[in-house]
Formats: C-alpha cells, sequence, structure tokens
C-alpha cells in the first residue's frame, strides 16, 4: 500500500500548493480583491466534482483493463498543458463579470492536472479495495482519506512558510509543474502494475464470500451531500467572517481552511480508521459553541473585541466542521460504494461554494450565509440528538422543549439577546455578564449542558442552540439594519453606509468589513470638511495644500476612491482624477456622499484596477506631454484585509512616475494595523532615485483618524517647506528586506 499511499499524499500535496500560487499569479488582474480567493475555491470545489465524477464512472464502467490505459493517456496529455503560467491574454480580457473571468482563466490554465489530481485519491482507493482480502480490510481504505487531507494541509501551510519567500512567482509555477511531472510517473507505474492483478472476492469472518451490501438509500445520498455542503458553506462564510468582519489581519485565511482540512484527518483517522468523532463527545460543545457564534454575530453591534470573537469563531469552525464531517465519517458505506461516498461529499462541497461564492454576492447585500450557515448547523445538532436518542431511553419531547426553552430565556438575559420589546423587562442582575463573568457564566452553561446529555436531555441542547440562534441572528440582522443608510455586495466584497448622530451632527461613514473608509459630516455648514485620514494635517493633506500655494491649479490623480473626501481639496482649475476598483464605490461615493458632487475641481473617473488602467493610457499616449501628467498621485489601496501588494511593487513604481510629473509627488496611505508597509515603499523609492519621507499623523479632533503617509518625490525643494519637514520623518529601513517585484512579495516580513 506503499506506493498509491505516497502518490495520494503527493496529489493531495500539489492539489492544495497550486491554489495559492495560481491565486498570486492572477491577483495583480483582478485588482488584488480577495473575491479572487473565493472564486478559485469554488472553481476547485467544481473540478473535484468533476474529477470524483470521472473516478466513480470509470471504476463503475464496463471498460475492464482499459479504464487504466485510459487514466495512463490522459495523465501524458495533461504534461502538455504545463507550465502553469496563464496566458497574457487573460490580463486584458475584462469587461465581463470577473467571477466568470477567473472561472475561465483557471479552467484554461491548470483544468486537466487540477481534474485528474483530483480524481487520484477515490480512483486509487478504489483499485486498492479490489485487491482487500477482507471486508474489514477494505474499509479500511478509508483512512487513506485521512491522508489526502493531511497531504493537503502540509500543502496548504508550506506555501506562505516554506515557498513564497523563497521564490519568485514564475519560478513557484515551474517546480510545481515538475513535481506535477514526478505525481505523473507515479500514477503511471502504480495504474500499469495495477492492470495486471486481477481483484479479490471479500471473504467474511465465517470464511465464505462476502454477500452484496445494500446500496446506500436516497436519504443516505442526501444527508451525505447535506452535511459536505454544509462544512464547505461553515469554510467559506467562516472565512469571509473571520477576514472581513472580525479583524483584516493579512492571511488569515489560512486559519479557517487549515482546520477545515483538519476536522477531515480527526474523522477519518484514529482508532483503526473508524475516526475520532462520537455524538456523545463533539455534538454538545458543537450546539455549544453554535450558539456562540450566533451571539458574536450581533454582540456589540458586530465589533466584538478580536480577543473574543476571533477564538470564538475558530473554535465554531473546528467543532461545526468535525461534526459535518463526522457525521459523514460514521455513515461511510463499504468499500463498495466508496467511490459514490466520494462523489457525494464532491457535490456537497460543489453545492457549498456555489452557494457562497456565486449565488450569495448576487442575491445578498450582505454576509448572510454564516447566520443561515449556524441555523443549519444548529438544526443537524438537533438531529444528530434526537436520532441518537433512538438508540435507548426516551425523554419526552415535551420535557425538552420546556427545558430548552427555560435554557434560551436565561441565556438570552444573560447576554442581552432578548428582542427589543422584551428588553425592558429585563432585571439588573442579567447585567452580570460583564469581564471575567463571562467566563464562569461559559462554564457553568457547558456543565449545565453535559447534565442534560447525562440525563438523556440532548434534545433539549439542540433545542436551545436553534432558539438561540434564532434569537440572536434577529438581533444581529435588526442591528444591522439600524443606522444603515444603503449596502451593497459584489465580487470585491460588501460596502455599507451607515448613519449617526454625535453633538447634534449627522455623521455618515462608508464600511467595508470592520474598515472604515470614508466618512462625512452631513451638516451643510461641515459637510465640505476633510475626515478620518484625509484631515488636513494628514500627509495627503499636507501635500495638496502646499502644492496649491507653490504650483497653482493642479492635476491629482487617486488610486482609491472611498466616499470622495480628497475631492474637496480641488479648486477652480483642478482636475481630480480617481481610478477605482469598484463600480460600487463610484455609486455610493457619487450617490450616498457629496464630496465629489461638492468639489470645485474638475471630477473624472475611471472603473477598473488602477495599475491595468494607467498602464493603458500609458499605451494611448495620454501622459506623454509633462503638463499631462498628475502634480500629485495619492495611491490609497493598503489599509483593508486583502493587500494588493501589485501596486506596491517596483514595476508599479515605474507606471506611478511616468504618470507624475518631474518635480511631483506620489502618497502612499499605508495605515495598517498589522503590516509595516514604509519601508517597503522606502526601498523602491531608493532604488529608482527617489526621496521618501513619513508623515504620521495623530491628530485629537473626533473626525480625523490617525494616518500614515509616505510621501516620494524627487523634489528636494517640496520636502524643505516648513510643513512638510516639520511634519515628516526618516522611514529606517528594514535589514533583509528585498525590493518587492511583481515575481517577489512577502507579508510575513513586514508583519508588526
Amino acid at each position: 500500500m506503499l506506493a498509491p499511499a505516497l502518490t495520494i499524499l503527493l496529489s493531495s500535496f500539489l492539489l492544495f500548493l497550486v491554489q495559492p500560487i495560481l491565486a498570486k499569479q492572477i491577483l495583480p488582474w483582478f485588482g488584488g480583491s480577495a473575491g479572487v480567493w473565493t472564486v478559485c475555491l469554488v472553481f476547485f470545489q467544481l473540478v473535484l466534482l468533476l474529477g470524483y465524477i470521472y473516478a466513480h464512472w470509470l471504476t463503475r464502467s464496463r471498460v475492464g483493463s482499459r479504464q487504466f490505459a485510459l487514466h495512463i493517456a490522459l495523465l501524458l496529455i495533461s504534461c502538455l498543458t504545463l507550465p502553469i503560467i496563464p496566458g497574457s491574454f487573460w490580463k486584458d480580457a475584462h469587461g465581463t463579470e470577473p467571477a466568470l473571468q477567473v472561472l475561465g482563466l483557471l479552467g484554461a490554465t491548470v483544468g486537466l492536472p487540477y481534474f485528474l489530481l483530483t480524481s487520484t485519491a477515490p480512483l486509487l482507493q478504489r483499485w486498492l479495495s479490489g485487491l482487500a482480502a477482507s471486508a474489514s480490510e477494505a474499509r479500511s481504505i478509508y483512512r487513506l482519506f485521512a491522508l489526502s487531507n493531511l497531504g493537503s494541509l502540509f500543502g496548504l501551510l508550506s506555501y506562505p512558510f516554506a515557498i513564497e519567500p523563497f521564490a519568485t512567482v514564475r519560478t513557484q509555477a515551474w517546480v510545481w509543474s515538475c513535481a506535477y511531472v514526478l505525481f505523473v510517473a507515479f500514477s503511471i507505474s502504480y495504474a500499469w502494475r495495477r492492470r495486471r492483478v486481477p481483484e479479490l472476492r471479500h471473504i467474511d469472518e465465517t470464511g465464505g464470500t462476502r454477500s452484496e451490501e445494500a446500496p446506500p438509500s436516497l436519504g443516505r445520498y442526501v444527508y451525505w451531500i447535506g452535511c459536505s455542503a454544509l462544512g464547505a458553506t461553515l469554510l467559506l462564510a467562516g472565512t469571509n467572517q473571520i477576514t472581513q468582519n472580525v479583524a483584516s489581519i493579512p492571511l488569515l485565511w489560512i486559519v479557517p481552511l487549515s482546520i477545515y482540512l483538519f476536522s477531515f484527518v480527526i474523522c477519518f483517522e484514529g482508532r483503526s480508521g473508524r475516526g475520532w468523532y462520537e455524538r456523545r463527545f463533539w455534538v454538545t460543545p458543537a450546539m455549544l459553541a453554535t450558539g456562540a457564534m450566533a451571539w458574536a454575530l450581533f454582540a456589540d453591534q458586530g465589533n466584538l473585541s478580536l480577543y473574543v470573537a476571533l477564538p470564538v469563531f475558530t473554535i465554531g469552525l473546528l467543532l461545526g466542521c468535525a461534526v459535518c464531517h463526522g457525521e459523514l465519517a460514521r455513515s461511510k458505506p463499504s468499500a463498495n460504494y466508496l467511490t459514490h461516498f466520494y462523489l457525494s461529499l464532491a457535490t456537497g462541497g460543489a453545492l457549498g461554494g456555489i452557494l457562497v461564492g456565486l449565488v450569495a454576492p448576487q442575491v445578498f447585500d450582505g454576509y448572510w450565509e454564516m447566520p443561515l450557515a449556524v441555523l443549519c448547523l444548529s438544526g443537524l445538532g438537533l438531529w444528530c440528538c434526537s436520532e441518537e436518542l433512538g438508540r435507548g431511553p426516551r425523554t419526552s419531547w415535551a420535557a425538552n422543549l420546556i427545558l430548552a426553552v427555560v435554557a434560551a430565556t436565561l441565556i438570552l438575559l444573560l447576554l442581552g439577546g432578548l428582542p427589543s420589546a422584551l428588553d425592558s423587562y429585563a432585571l439588573p442582575w442579567t447585567k452580570i455578564v460583564q469581564g471575567n463573568a463571562r467566563w464562569g457564566c461559559a462554564a457553568l452553561l457547558l456543565v449545565s449542558a453535559l447534565l442534560l446529555q447525562r440525563y438523556r436531555f440532548w434534545r433539549a441542547v439542540g433545542l436551545t442552540a436553534l432558539l438561540c440562534c434564532l434569537s440572536f441572528e434577529w438581533s444581529y440582522y435588526h442591528s444591522l439594519a439600524t443606522g444603515t443608510e444603503f449596502s451593497a455586495r459584489n465580487f470585491y466584497g460588501t460596502l455599507r453606509v451607515t448613519e449617526s448622530h454625535y453633538a447634534q451632527r449627522r455623521i455618515r461613514q462608508l464600511i467595508h468589513g470592520v474598515i472604515v473608509h470614508g466618512s462625512q459630516i452631513m451638516n451643510p455648514v461641515q459637510r465640505a470638511l476633510p475626515t478620518t485620514y484625509y484631515g488636513e494635517s494628514s500627509g495627503i493633506g499636507r501635500t495638496i495644500l502646499s502644492e496649491h500655494q507653490t504650483v497653482g491649479p493642479l492635476r491629482i490623480g487617486s488610486i482609491g476612491l472611498g466616499a470622495g473626501t480628497l475631492a474637496t481639496y480641488g479648486r477652480p482649475g483642478d482636475l481630480f482624477r480617481v481610478y477605482e476598483l469598484n463600480p460600487a464605490v463610484l455609486h455610493i461615493a457619487e450617490s450616498q456622499f457629496t464630496y465629489l458632487g461638492d468639489s470645485k475641481a474638475r471630477v473624472e473617473s475611471v472603473l477598473g484596477d488602477a495599475r491595468l488602467s494607467l498602464e493603458h493610457e500609458i499605451a494611448q499616449d495620454a501622459f506623454d506631454r509633462p503638463e499631462q501628467r498628475f502634480d500629485v498621485l495619492s495611491v490609497d489601496a493598503f489599509s483593508g484585509d486583502a493587500i494588493p501588494v501589485h501596486l506596491l511593487t517596483s514595476e508599479a513604481f515605474v507606471t506611478y512616475a511616468r504618470v507624475t510629473k518631474p518635480d511631483g509627488v506620489i502618497a502612499f496611505h499605508l495605515s495598517n494595523r498589522y503590516l509595516d508597509l514604509a519601508p517597503v515603499v522606502e526601498q523602491i523609492a531608493r532604488h529608482s532615485g527617489f526621496h521618501a519621507v513619513l508623515v504620521a499623523d495623530r491628530p485629537r479632533g473626533q473626525d480625523v483618524s490617525a494616518s500614515d503617509w509616505v510621501l516620494v518625490t524627487r523634489s528636494t525643494a517640496f520636502l524643505r517647506q516648513p510643513e512638510i519637514a516639520a511634519h515628516s520623518s526618516r522611514i529606517v529601513p528594514r535589514s533583509g528586506l528585498p525590493v518587492w517585484t511583481d515575481q517577489f512579495t512577502n507579508l510575513f516580513q513586514i508583519l508588526k
């Protein structure tokens, strides 16, 4: 079994290694949006389904030994598609839905190799089961499924820690392609040897030939597909929730995907292939975690502390995926129906991926898939509790329901989750869940749940979780609806416009996840005031005001629009030209804020990736004459979770310098809680013959925010101006930091 096990391990390693390699290659072509990663996952889930269909057909069809020859032929043909480097024509193929473009690009670049990689695990397991001498030995083949997920986990984690820091993007693609050729050699070798060996008939314990197991029922297929779909939905919805609404920490997406893969290993490996999942140990903690995730969605208006929200969602995701995949493991059929089982898993995974990655952005105006997934998980837990009780003495539904109502009411009182109409009836003692007291209450809930399970009131645990989820998620919906003036969602994420009243002022904010991308005081007298990171004391504010005094009418370019705050600096005769990736942002800036409409400058907007747009304009001779170039170019795209690194490379800087006047200023907005981006810009500027200084603004006003702007210019006269020199500082280089290029970037080297 060693040769096929190694082949499966290598195939699964390459499966998850190719995902970040390709995603990094194509991210610059789609604006560095986090939606690229989500659509990549959808593509890989769909191809996984096709690979499992192929494995099922190949082993079930009447082609006999010809199945080996067919598979070998496809493996050889797939080598003709290498290396996995996307064609340059995809770079300029914009104009349709970005998600469809990503799917087409991936299909043309890595479709056939990935298809064959996905088919390897079920195909080789089915071939191995035909050589098993007994039914128990055949069922142990499922342990290779855990091995394949372990290989996928190694592939995923190896990229950011062992591959990305040491190899360029092109080198990564070539090395992966060479490793794929090695995989093809292993697969052909095993298939060629396996074709000569006849299948064995399994012998049962009495020494007779084992009778055929009855085929799985339609209900069992539906259950497999449903559990798999829920697990995939939890993965993608949990990734969106953690990276968009909890913390905008780069590379945080690795955590939920690692948890998802690890849950398969837990459930399909250990105890001689039976896995470590047992309902009596996993379902109760999973139900408690489900209620905790529902509470975390609305607690503190969705702004729960990172140190509480991140553990709640990561632990909840682990327990939730363990229940989904544990239910799959405990209901797996005999090896005779192995490909049926894997095909159902792939169907559910593709269904969950399509719902979250493709359908949800078109149907919902917010991240509603996470609340729905939590509700479905509580329903699955209730089903598990009810079915488990069918194996022994039961407690009545009425008793379970009464206990659940009492427990849910108490929990909602303690956590402030009662509907607002009933909140006024809450007594003062219900506010005890503060600070360290919340951990005591959590321990009490856990003990109470275990006692209910001990006395066979399992259904009360499931019902309590379901009732709490319904109430918490109603509160979540109410908290989002309150104060939200407008919301929109598309391929690039979810945007909300909120309005609040403070000190007789109406303040409107544009929010993407947990990041504020602009705000405006809506009172007529004050609505022209620049706010947040763009105040007059900020680096960009000082630059524009200084240039107005020395240059006169300005040509101002802005990569990134936000609420359009910079337009308020416009004066008669100025040009304000903005490059914005997301069409929803432009619509919101024009309809929900007044900066663009009130600006005294002439405002122009260009939709699409800023770098590609500038390169296209350069090719059209739009910046040939110095007077056509920008006096000030603002690059403002680095405060969110998905850092568009293609806008921060030496090649990108060449483009910025080409569209800026010789004595112009390129201003990089680098306010970021987790990344130290200033040394990256300083090094690129120094290697290009420019000067770079940091303006770290820490204002005391309520309407302006702390900001870090790096000003890059050739003009020493500009840097000597008092309003710049007095508030700027030298950037300390980072030792060992290489110059970022399109072929090499590494976020780990600049983590704060």
